[in-house]
Protein backbone atom coordinates (compact mmCIF):
# COMPACT_ATOMS: atom_id res chain seq x y z
CA UNK A 1 0.00 0.00 0.00
CA UNK A 2 1.50 3.50 -0.83
CA UNK A 3 1.79 6.03 1.82
CA UNK A 4 -0.60 7.93 0.94
CA UNK A 5 -3.44 5.67 0.99
CA UNK A 6 -1.75 4.21 4.21
CA UNK A 7 -2.44 7.88 5.38
CA UNK A 8 -6.14 8.18 4.54
CA UNK A 9 -6.52 4.61 6.51
CA UNK A 10 -5.11 6.27 9.23
CA UNK A 11 -7.06 8.91 8.95
CA UNK A 12 -10.57 7.12 8.39
CA UNK A 13 -9.74 5.17 11.60
CA UNK A 14 -9.30 8.22 13.45
CA UNK A 15 -12.46 9.61 12.19
CA UNK A 16 -14.33 6.37 13.08
CA UNK A 17 -12.82 6.64 16.85
CA UNK A 18 -13.65 10.05 16.87
CA UNK A 19 -17.38 10.05 15.62
CA UNK A 20 -17.82 6.54 17.70
CA UNK A 21 -20.90 6.49 14.94
CA UNK A 22 -23.26 2.82 15.08
CA UNK A 23 -25.96 1.71 11.88
CA UNK A 24 -29.14 2.94 13.19
CA UNK A 25 -31.87 0.38 14.40
CA UNK A 26 -34.44 -0.81 12.54
CA UNK A 27 -37.79 1.00 12.60
CA UNK A 28 -39.61 -1.84 10.00
CA UNK A 29 -38.97 -3.72 7.65
CA UNK A 30 -41.36 -5.63 4.88
CA UNK A 31 -41.42 -8.18 1.91
CA UNK A 32 -43.82 -7.89 -0.60
CA UNK A 33 -44.88 -10.20 -3.97
CA UNK A 34 -46.37 -13.33 -4.61
CA UNK A 35 -45.58 -17.09 -5.03
CA UNK A 36 -43.16 -16.50 -7.95
CA UNK A 37 -39.92 -14.50 -7.69
CA UNK A 38 -40.34 -10.59 -7.13
CA UNK A 39 -37.78 -8.30 -6.93
CA UNK A 40 -37.40 -4.13 -6.07
CA UNK A 41 -34.90 -2.12 -8.31
CA UNK A 42 -35.56 1.27 -6.88
CA UNK A 43 -37.24 3.18 -3.80
CA UNK A 44 -38.19 6.30 -3.25
CA UNK A 45 -39.60 8.76 -0.40
CA UNK A 46 -42.67 10.50 -0.86
CA UNK A 47 -43.66 13.67 0.51
CA UNK A 48 -46.02 11.85 3.06
CA UNK A 49 -43.28 9.99 4.39
CA UNK A 50 -44.39 6.47 2.45
CA UNK A 51 -41.86 4.82 -0.89
CA UNK A 52 -42.80 4.16 -4.27
CA UNK A 53 -40.52 0.86 -5.28
CA UNK A 54 -40.31 -0.12 -8.91
CA UNK A 55 -38.95 -3.72 -9.85
CA UNK A 56 -40.28 -6.80 -11.39
CA UNK A 57 -42.28 -9.98 -10.52
CA UNK A 58 -43.84 -12.94 -12.35
CA UNK A 59 -46.19 -13.83 -9.64
CA UNK A 60 -49.99 -13.50 -9.97
CA UNK A 61 -51.01 -13.37 -6.51
CA UNK A 62 -50.25 -12.40 -2.91
CA UNK A 63 -49.54 -8.70 -3.02
CA UNK A 64 -49.09 -9.07 -6.64
CA UNK A 65 -52.32 -8.69 -9.12
CA UNK A 66 -52.54 -8.10 -12.97
CA UNK A 67 -49.66 -9.72 -14.33
CA UNK A 68 -49.91 -10.16 -17.86
CA UNK A 69 -47.31 -13.10 -18.94
CA UNK A 70 -43.81 -13.90 -17.75
CA UNK A 71 -41.97 -11.15 -16.12
CA UNK A 72 -43.81 -8.03 -15.87
CA UNK A 73 -42.93 -4.38 -14.28
CA UNK A 74 -44.02 -4.09 -11.14
CA UNK A 75 -44.67 -0.61 -8.92
CA UNK A 76 -45.65 -0.21 -5.10
CA UNK A 77 -46.37 2.19 -2.98
CA UNK A 78 -46.42 2.22 0.60
CA UNK A 79 -47.86 4.54 3.28
CA UNK A 80 -45.05 5.71 6.09
CA UNK A 81 -45.77 2.21 8.36
CA UNK A 82 -45.27 -0.12 5.32
CA UNK A 83 -48.77 -0.64 4.69
CA UNK A 84 -49.18 -1.28 1.04
CA UNK A 85 -51.66 1.01 -0.87
CA UNK A 86 -51.38 -0.02 -4.16
CA UNK A 87 -49.56 -1.69 -6.94
CA UNK A 88 -49.67 -2.20 -10.69
CA UNK A 89 -48.50 -4.85 -12.96
CA UNK A 90 -47.04 -3.47 -15.99
CA UNK A 91 -46.07 -5.07 -19.30
CA UNK A 92 -46.75 -7.56 -22.15
CA UNK A 93 -46.86 -11.47 -22.65
CA UNK A 94 -42.74 -11.37 -22.51
CA UNK A 95 -40.25 -10.21 -20.20
CA UNK A 96 -40.54 -6.58 -18.82
CA UNK A 97 -38.53 -4.66 -16.30
CA UNK A 98 -38.00 -1.61 -14.50
CA UNK A 99 -34.34 -0.78 -13.71
CA UNK A 100 -34.80 2.69 -11.86
CA UNK A 101 -37.44 4.93 -10.42
CA UNK A 102 -37.98 8.37 -9.96
CA UNK A 103 -40.89 11.13 -8.67
CA UNK A 104 -41.96 13.78 -10.28
CA UNK A 105 -42.72 17.55 -9.71
CA UNK A 106 -46.67 16.45 -9.76
CA UNK A 107 -46.52 13.77 -7.45
CA UNK A 108 -46.50 10.57 -9.82
CA UNK A 109 -43.66 8.95 -11.01
CA UNK A 110 -41.32 7.65 -13.72
CA UNK A 111 -39.71 4.73 -14.14
CA UNK A 112 -37.51 2.95 -16.56
CA UNK A 113 -36.18 -0.62 -17.72
CA UNK A 114 -36.93 -2.80 -20.57
CA UNK A 115 -39.46 -4.63 -22.76
CA UNK A 116 -39.39 -7.69 -24.91
CA UNK A 117 -43.11 -7.04 -25.77
CA UNK A 118 -45.43 -5.73 -27.99
CA UNK A 119 -48.87 -5.95 -26.85
CA UNK A 120 -50.65 -5.00 -23.38
CA UNK A 121 -49.19 -2.22 -21.94
CA UNK A 122 -46.56 -2.02 -24.83
CA UNK A 123 -47.15 -0.78 -28.39
CA UNK A 124 -44.62 0.15 -30.77
CA UNK A 125 -41.43 -2.19 -29.97
CA UNK A 126 -38.68 -2.11 -32.40
CA UNK A 127 -37.86 -5.54 -32.20
CA UNK A 128 -35.78 -7.46 -29.69
CA UNK A 129 -35.06 -5.49 -26.18
CA UNK A 130 -36.43 -1.80 -26.15
CA UNK A 131 -35.85 1.05 -23.31
CA UNK A 132 -39.08 0.75 -21.44
CA UNK A 133 -40.57 4.02 -19.70
CA UNK A 134 -43.36 4.86 -17.94
CA UNK A 135 -45.13 7.45 -16.45
CA UNK A 136 -48.03 7.15 -13.70
CA UNK A 137 -49.67 9.43 -11.09
CA UNK A 138 -49.31 9.47 -7.98
CA UNK A 139 -52.39 6.94 -7.61
CA UNK A 140 -50.99 4.52 -9.55
CA UNK A 141 -52.88 5.02 -12.78
CA UNK A 142 -50.95 4.87 -15.85
CA UNK A 143 -50.47 8.30 -18.00
CA UNK A 144 -48.45 6.42 -20.57
CA UNK A 145 -45.83 3.71 -21.48
CA UNK A 146 -43.50 4.26 -24.18
CA UNK A 147 -40.26 1.89 -25.86
CA UNK A 148 -37.75 3.72 -27.29
CA UNK A 149 -35.04 1.43 -29.24
CA UNK A 150 -33.93 -0.11 -32.50
CA UNK A 151 -33.46 -3.91 -33.59
CA UNK A 152 -31.09 -4.10 -31.80
CA UNK A 153 -31.16 -4.62 -27.46
CA UNK A 154 -31.92 -1.50 -25.82
CA UNK A 155 -32.18 -1.73 -21.76
CA UNK A 156 -32.70 1.78 -19.57
CA UNK A 157 -30.94 1.66 -16.34
CA UNK A 158 -31.25 5.19 -14.78
CA UNK A 159 -33.53 8.10 -15.17
CA UNK A 160 -33.94 11.56 -13.80
CA UNK A 161 -36.23 14.03 -14.32
CA UNK A 162 -35.01 17.41 -15.53
CA UNK A 163 -36.01 21.27 -14.40
CA UNK A 164 -38.36 21.57 -17.93
CA UNK A 165 -40.52 19.19 -17.09
CA UNK A 166 -38.77 16.24 -18.98
CA UNK A 167 -36.93 13.52 -18.46
CA UNK A 168 -32.82 12.10 -19.45
CA UNK A 169 -32.78 8.46 -19.60
CA UNK A 170 -29.50 6.54 -19.52
CA UNK A 171 -28.83 3.00 -20.63
CA UNK A 172 -27.02 0.76 -23.34
CA UNK A 173 -27.79 0.14 -27.32
CA UNK A 174 -26.15 -2.08 -29.95
CA UNK A 175 -28.84 -0.98 -32.22
CA UNK A 176 -27.98 1.80 -35.17
CA UNK A 177 -31.96 2.27 -36.35
CA UNK A 178 -35.11 3.16 -35.16
CA UNK A 179 -34.44 5.61 -32.20
CA UNK A 180 -30.84 5.23 -32.07
CA UNK A 181 -27.87 6.58 -33.94
CA UNK A 182 -24.37 6.57 -34.01
CA UNK A 183 -23.23 3.16 -32.39
CA UNK A 184 -19.79 2.93 -32.29
CA UNK A 185 -19.34 -0.48 -31.92
CA UNK A 186 -20.74 -3.46 -29.72
CA UNK A 187 -22.52 -1.93 -27.09
CA UNK A 188 -22.82 2.13 -26.22
CA UNK A 189 -23.95 4.09 -23.33
CA UNK A 190 -27.03 5.52 -24.72
CA UNK A 191 -28.52 8.49 -23.46
CA UNK A 192 -31.80 10.48 -24.43
CA UNK A 193 -34.39 13.23 -23.05
CA UNK A 194 -37.81 12.93 -23.27
CA UNK A 195 -40.27 15.52 -22.48
CA UNK A 196 -43.53 15.38 -20.11
CA UNK A 197 -45.18 13.65 -23.16
CA UNK A 198 -42.57 10.73 -23.78
CA UNK A 199 -41.41 12.70 -27.04
CA UNK A 200 -38.06 12.18 -27.80
CA UNK A 201 -36.00 15.01 -28.17
CA UNK A 202 -32.27 14.23 -28.42
CA UNK A 203 -30.39 11.28 -28.11
CA UNK A 204 -26.54 10.07 -28.00
CA UNK A 205 -24.07 7.37 -28.02
CA UNK A 206 -21.08 7.54 -26.61
CA UNK A 207 -18.26 4.51 -26.69
CA UNK A 208 -15.51 2.92 -28.64
CA UNK A 209 -15.35 -0.51 -30.94
CA UNK A 210 -15.64 -2.66 -27.41
CA UNK A 211 -18.46 -2.51 -25.44
CA UNK A 212 -19.98 0.71 -23.02
CA UNK A 213 -22.88 -0.34 -20.06
CA UNK A 214 -24.53 3.06 -18.77
CA UNK A 215 -26.04 2.49 -15.16
CA UNK A 216 -26.70 5.75 -13.71
CA UNK A 217 -27.01 8.64 -13.95
CA UNK A 218 -27.05 11.95 -12.42
CA UNK A 219 -27.98 16.11 -12.91
CA UNK A 220 -25.37 18.46 -12.54
CA UNK A 221 -25.26 22.13 -12.38
CA UNK A 222 -24.34 21.89 -16.18
CA UNK A 223 -25.78 18.77 -17.60
CA UNK A 224 -25.42 15.01 -16.45
CA UNK A 225 -22.99 12.68 -15.15
CA UNK A 226 -22.77 8.89 -16.19
CA UNK A 227 -21.58 5.56 -14.91
CA UNK A 228 -20.84 2.50 -15.99
CA UNK A 229 -18.26 0.35 -17.12
CA UNK A 230 -16.01 0.11 -20.65
CA UNK A 231 -13.80 -2.46 -22.35
CA UNK A 232 -12.46 0.12 -24.98
CA UNK A 233 -9.79 2.65 -25.73
CA UNK A 234 -11.06 4.71 -28.74
CA UNK A 235 -13.83 6.23 -29.69
CA UNK A 236 -14.75 8.48 -26.72
CA UNK A 237 -13.13 6.22 -24.28
CA UNK A 238 -9.21 6.99 -23.31
CA UNK A 239 -7.07 5.64 -20.42
CA UNK A 240 -8.09 2.25 -20.37
CA UNK A 241 -6.32 0.49 -17.59
CA UNK A 242 -6.95 -3.12 -19.22
CA UNK A 243 -10.14 -5.38 -19.45
CA UNK A 244 -13.44 -3.49 -17.86
CA UNK A 245 -13.36 0.02 -16.39
CA UNK A 246 -15.24 2.39 -14.24
CA UNK A 247 -16.02 5.00 -17.59
CA UNK A 248 -17.07 8.26 -16.20
CA UNK A 249 -18.37 10.43 -18.75
CA UNK A 250 -19.91 14.10 -17.56
CA UNK A 251 -22.29 15.77 -20.57
CA UNK A 252 -23.60 18.77 -21.52
CA UNK A 253 -27.67 19.64 -21.60
CA UNK A 254 -27.87 18.08 -24.70
CA UNK A 255 -25.16 14.88 -24.43
CA UNK A 256 -22.40 16.26 -26.08
CA UNK A 257 -18.83 15.23 -23.88
CA UNK A 258 -17.65 17.93 -21.48
CA UNK A 259 -15.12 15.35 -19.96
CA UNK A 260 -14.31 11.60 -19.52
CA UNK A 261 -12.39 9.41 -17.24
CA UNK A 262 -11.53 5.83 -17.11
CA UNK A 263 -10.76 4.08 -13.55
CA UNK A 264 -9.45 0.45 -12.62
CA UNK A 265 -6.71 -2.16 -12.77
CA UNK A 266 -6.01 -4.86 -15.17
CA UNK A 267 -8.62 -7.39 -14.45
CA UNK A 268 -12.43 -6.02 -14.36
CA UNK A 269 -13.74 -3.21 -13.11
CA UNK A 270 -17.32 -0.93 -13.21
CA UNK A 271 -19.51 1.13 -11.60
CA UNK A 272 -23.20 0.76 -10.67
CA UNK A 273 -24.09 4.11 -9.27
CA UNK A 274 -22.67 7.81 -9.25
CA UNK A 275 -23.93 10.58 -6.76
CA UNK A 276 -23.31 14.50 -6.76
CA UNK A 277 -21.83 15.88 -3.63
CA UNK A 278 -21.76 19.32 -2.30
CA UNK A 279 -18.72 20.10 -2.61
CA UNK A 280 -19.07 20.25 -6.56
CA UNK A 281 -17.60 16.64 -7.15
CA UNK A 282 -18.94 13.10 -7.47
CA UNK A 283 -19.28 9.56 -5.67
CA UNK A 284 -18.68 6.42 -7.81
CA UNK A 285 -19.33 3.43 -6.66
CA UNK A 286 -19.35 -0.11 -7.88
CA UNK A 287 -16.82 -3.16 -7.61
CA UNK A 288 -13.40 -3.89 -8.33
CA UNK A 289 -11.36 -7.28 -9.15
CA UNK A 290 -8.27 -5.70 -9.95
CA UNK A 291 -5.93 -5.21 -6.92
CA UNK A 292 -3.25 -2.79 -9.59
CA UNK A 293 -3.72 0.86 -11.83
CA UNK A 294 -6.39 2.77 -9.63
CA UNK A 295 -7.47 0.02 -7.33
CA UNK A 296 -5.65 -0.34 -3.86
CA UNK A 297 -6.46 -2.54 -1.09
CA UNK A 298 -8.92 -5.28 -2.59
CA UNK A 299 -9.49 -8.20 -0.01
CA UNK A 300 -10.25 -10.44 -2.70
CA UNK A 301 -12.10 -11.86 -5.56
CA UNK A 302 -14.84 -8.51 -6.43
CA UNK A 303 -14.49 -5.94 -3.40
CA UNK A 304 -17.10 -3.26 -2.99
CA UNK A 305 -15.57 0.15 -4.48
CA UNK A 306 -15.67 3.78 -4.20
CA UNK A 307 -13.97 6.47 -6.17
CA UNK A 308 -14.37 9.91 -5.37
CA UNK A 309 -13.94 12.45 -8.20
CA UNK A 310 -13.89 16.50 -8.28
CA UNK A 311 -15.90 18.38 -10.68
CA UNK A 312 -13.59 18.36 -13.67
CA UNK A 313 -12.90 14.05 -13.49
CA UNK A 314 -9.67 14.00 -10.90
CA UNK A 315 -9.56 11.39 -8.38
CA UNK A 316 -8.97 12.52 -5.12
CA UNK A 317 -9.72 8.95 -3.27
CA UNK A 318 -10.75 5.43 -3.71
CA UNK A 319 -11.24 2.79 -0.93
CA UNK A 320 -11.95 -1.21 -1.57
CA UNK A 321 -14.21 -2.71 1.32
CA UNK A 322 -15.08 -6.46 1.68
CA UNK A 323 -14.03 -9.52 2.34
CA UNK A 324 -12.58 -12.42 0.63
CA UNK A 325 -15.68 -13.47 -0.87
CA UNK A 326 -17.77 -10.50 -3.23
CA UNK A 327 -19.04 -7.52 -2.71
CA UNK A 328 -20.63 -4.91 -4.55
CA UNK A 329 -22.04 -1.64 -4.20
CA UNK A 330 -25.51 -0.92 -5.87
CA UNK A 331 -26.01 2.38 -4.95
CA UNK A 332 -24.75 5.18 -3.29
CA UNK A 333 -26.06 8.93 -1.82
CA UNK A 334 -24.14 11.38 -0.04
CA UNK A 335 -25.38 12.06 3.69
CA UNK A 336 -27.16 15.27 5.43
CA UNK A 337 -23.93 15.16 7.39
CA UNK A 338 -21.53 14.63 4.44
CA UNK A 339 -20.74 11.02 4.82
CA UNK A 340 -21.42 8.98 2.11
CA UNK A 341 -23.88 5.89 2.46
CA UNK A 342 -23.60 2.75 0.33
CA UNK A 343 -26.34 -0.15 -0.46
CA UNK A 344 -24.07 -3.29 -0.94
CA UNK A 345 -24.08 -7.03 -1.59
CA UNK A 346 -21.79 -9.26 0.62
CA UNK A 347 -20.81 -12.74 0.78
CA UNK A 348 -18.15 -12.48 3.13
CA UNK A 349 -17.88 -12.56 7.29
CA UNK A 350 -14.34 -11.34 7.05
CA UNK A 351 -12.13 -8.01 6.39
CA UNK A 352 -14.76 -5.05 6.43
CA UNK A 353 -17.78 -7.50 7.41
CA UNK A 354 -19.19 -8.32 10.37
CA UNK A 355 -22.38 -10.13 10.81
CA UNK A 356 -23.37 -12.25 7.86
CA UNK A 357 -26.14 -14.22 7.59
CA UNK A 358 -25.51 -16.69 4.99
CA UNK A 359 -25.10 -16.84 0.87
CA UNK A 360 -25.48 -13.06 0.34
CA UNK A 361 -26.58 -10.27 2.66
CA UNK A 362 -27.81 -6.84 1.81
CA UNK A 363 -24.55 -4.44 3.58
CA UNK A 364 -25.20 -1.11 4.62
CA UNK A 365 -22.10 0.91 4.78
CA UNK A 366 -21.43 4.43 5.81
CA UNK A 367 -17.65 6.09 4.56
CA UNK A 368 -16.90 9.88 6.06
CA UNK A 369 -15.79 12.52 3.27
CA UNK A 370 -12.60 11.18 2.81
CA UNK A 371 -13.19 7.45 2.28
CA UNK A 372 -12.68 6.49 6.20
CA UNK A 373 -15.19 3.78 6.95
CA UNK A 374 -17.43 4.58 10.35
CA UNK A 375 -19.87 1.54 10.34
CA UNK A 376 -21.08 -1.44 8.87
CA UNK A 377 -23.70 -3.69 8.89
CA UNK A 378 -25.44 -7.00 7.51
CA UNK A 379 -29.20 -7.29 7.02
CA UNK A 380 -30.85 -10.70 5.64
CA UNK A 381 -31.56 -14.30 6.23
CA UNK A 382 -29.97 -17.80 5.30
CA UNK A 383 -30.47 -17.34 1.62
CA UNK A 384 -30.03 -15.00 -0.25
CA UNK A 385 -30.40 -10.86 -0.58
CA UNK A 386 -29.33 -8.16 -2.88
CA UNK A 387 -29.49 -4.40 -1.84
CA UNK A 388 -30.17 -2.80 -4.81
CA UNK A 389 -31.12 0.40 -3.88
CA UNK A 390 -30.99 3.32 -0.60
CA UNK A 391 -32.27 6.19 -0.11
CA UNK A 392 -31.74 9.00 3.13
CA UNK A 393 -35.36 9.74 4.18
CA UNK A 394 -36.24 13.10 5.36
CA UNK A 395 -35.91 12.31 8.97
CA UNK A 396 -32.55 11.06 9.02
CA UNK A 397 -33.08 7.23 8.47
CA UNK A 398 -32.78 5.31 5.80
CA UNK A 399 -34.63 3.37 3.41
CA UNK A 400 -32.99 -0.17 1.45
CA UNK A 401 -34.72 -2.14 -1.26
CA UNK A 402 -34.16 -5.29 -3.13
CA UNK A 403 -34.58 -8.91 -3.01
CA UNK A 404 -34.65 -11.69 -0.39
CA UNK A 405 -35.71 -15.42 -0.48
CA UNK A 406 -35.01 -15.88 3.07
CA UNK A 407 -37.61 -16.48 5.94
CA UNK A 408 -35.66 -16.04 8.83
CA UNK A 409 -32.84 -14.00 10.54
CA UNK A 410 -33.98 -10.44 9.79
CA UNK A 411 -37.00 -11.40 7.75
CA UNK A 412 -40.02 -12.52 9.35
CA UNK A 413 -42.09 -13.29 5.97
CA UNK A 414 -41.78 -14.27 2.41
CA UNK A 415 -44.20 -15.09 0.24
CA UNK A 416 -42.67 -17.70 -2.41
CA UNK A 417 -39.38 -17.61 -3.61
CA UNK A 418 -37.87 -13.80 -4.00
CA UNK A 419 -39.67 -11.41 -2.71
CA UNK A 420 -39.36 -7.86 -2.87
CA UNK A 421 -37.34 -6.84 0.32
CA UNK A 422 -37.87 -3.18 1.88
CA UNK A 423 -35.84 -2.18 5.10
CA UNK A 424 -36.82 1.09 6.93
CA UNK A 425 -33.47 2.31 9.24
CA UNK A 426 -34.41 4.95 12.23
CA UNK A 427 -33.32 8.28 11.91
CA UNK A 428 -30.80 9.85 14.25
CA UNK A 429 -32.72 10.95 17.73
CA UNK A 430 -32.40 14.39 19.29
CA UNK A 431 -33.49 16.07 22.63
CA UNK A 432 -36.38 18.40 21.97
CA UNK A 433 -34.20 21.64 22.50
CA UNK A 434 -31.99 20.02 19.17
CA UNK A 435 -34.89 19.91 17.16
CA UNK A 436 -34.81 22.66 14.45
CA UNK A 437 -37.16 25.56 14.18
CA UNK A 438 -40.52 24.64 11.30
CA UNK A 439 -39.13 27.67 9.29
CA UNK A 440 -35.78 28.98 8.54
CA UNK A 441 -34.71 32.22 9.05
CA UNK A 442 -33.86 33.63 5.56
CA UNK A 443 -32.99 37.99 5.02
CA UNK A 444 -33.54 39.45 2.60
CA UNK A 445 -36.39 37.90 1.27
CA UNK A 446 -37.05 38.83 -1.06
CA UNK A 447 -33.86 38.87 -2.17
CA UNK A 448 -31.69 39.91 -5.31
CA UNK A 449 -29.22 37.07 -4.66
CA UNK A 450 -27.00 36.93 -1.60
CA UNK A 451 -28.74 35.95 1.87
CA UNK A 452 -27.93 35.17 5.22
CA UNK A 453 -30.15 32.16 6.59
CA UNK A 454 -29.61 31.95 10.86
CA UNK A 455 -31.25 29.77 13.57
CA UNK A 456 -29.67 26.59 11.89
CA UNK A 457 -28.59 23.27 13.63
CA UNK A 458 -25.55 22.35 11.84
CA UNK A 459 -23.84 20.32 10.10
CA UNK A 460 -26.56 19.90 7.33
CA UNK A 461 -27.13 20.32 4.03
CA UNK A 462 -29.27 23.45 2.53
CA UNK A 463 -31.00 22.64 -0.77
CA UNK A 464 -32.27 25.49 -3.58
CA UNK A 465 -35.83 23.67 -4.42
CA UNK A 466 -37.19 25.84 -7.99
CA UNK A 467 -41.19 25.86 -8.12
CA UNK A 468 -41.63 22.58 -10.45
CA UNK A 469 -39.73 20.95 -7.12
CA UNK A 470 -36.13 20.44 -8.95
CA UNK A 471 -33.05 20.96 -6.40
CA UNK A 472 -31.40 22.93 -8.43
CA UNK A 473 -28.45 23.75 -5.65
CA UNK A 474 -27.31 22.39 -2.82
CA UNK A 475 -25.06 23.58 0.13
CA UNK A 476 -22.73 22.36 3.12
CA UNK A 477 -23.05 24.51 6.41
CA UNK A 478 -21.22 24.09 9.39
CA UNK A 479 -22.23 26.43 11.33
CA UNK A 480 -25.41 28.11 12.62
CA UNK A 481 -25.52 31.12 10.38
CA UNK A 482 -24.60 30.91 6.45
CA UNK A 483 -24.76 33.31 3.41
CA UNK A 484 -25.77 31.75 0.15
CA UNK A 485 -24.89 33.74 -3.11
CA UNK A 486 -27.77 32.61 -5.71
CA UNK A 487 -27.34 35.62 -8.19
CA UNK A 488 -26.78 33.03 -11.07
CA UNK A 489 -30.15 31.92 -10.36
CA UNK A 490 -33.46 33.43 -12.49
CA UNK A 491 -36.11 35.51 -10.86
CA UNK A 492 -38.85 33.47 -9.46
CA UNK A 493 -39.87 31.48 -6.27
CA UNK A 494 -37.67 28.90 -4.15
CA UNK A 495 -37.50 27.32 -1.45
CA UNK A 496 -34.57 27.31 0.81
CA UNK A 497 -34.83 23.44 2.94
CA UNK A 498 -32.02 22.40 5.67
CA UNK A 499 -31.60 19.03 6.58
CA UNK A 500 -29.51 17.72 9.34
CA UNK A 501 -29.32 15.00 12.11
CA UNK A 502 -32.22 17.05 14.04
CA UNK A 503 -34.78 17.29 10.97
CA UNK A 504 -35.77 19.22 8.30
CA UNK A 505 -36.42 23.10 8.05
CA UNK A 506 -37.56 24.95 4.92
CA UNK A 507 -38.55 28.56 4.04
CA UNK A 508 -39.62 30.04 1.10
CA UNK A 509 -37.60 32.34 -0.97
CA UNK A 510 -38.39 35.33 -3.75
CA UNK A 511 -35.56 36.38 -6.22
CA UNK A 512 -36.07 39.42 -7.60
CA UNK A 513 -32.90 40.53 -9.82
Amino acid sequence: MTARYTLIAILGSVTTALAAQVAPDTDWQRSLGGSGNDGAAAVRETTDGGFVFGGHSDSNDGDVSGNHGGLDAWVGRTDASNALLWQLALGGTADDEIRDSQLCADGGSIHVGYTFSNDGDVSGNHGSADVLVIRLDSLGTLIWSMPFGGTGYDEGRAVVATADGGFVVAGFTTSDDGDVSGLQGGIDYWVFKLDDAGTLLWQRTLGGTGDEFARSVQPTSNGFILAGYSNSNDGDVTGNNGNNDMWVVRIDPVGSIIWQTCSGGTVGDGANTVATTTDGGFIVAGSAYSDDGDVVGNHGTGDAWVVKLDSLGAQLWQIALGGTNTEEVLSAVESTDGGILLACTTGSNDGDVTGFQGVNDFWLVKLDSDGGLLWQKTYGGTSSEQANCLEETADGGIILAGGSNSNDGDLTANAGLIDVWLVRLEGLSTDASDVLPERLAVAPNPSNGPVMISGMNAPGTLLLTDALGRIVHSERVTSSTHRMDLESFPTGVYQLTLRSAQGVASQRLVLQH
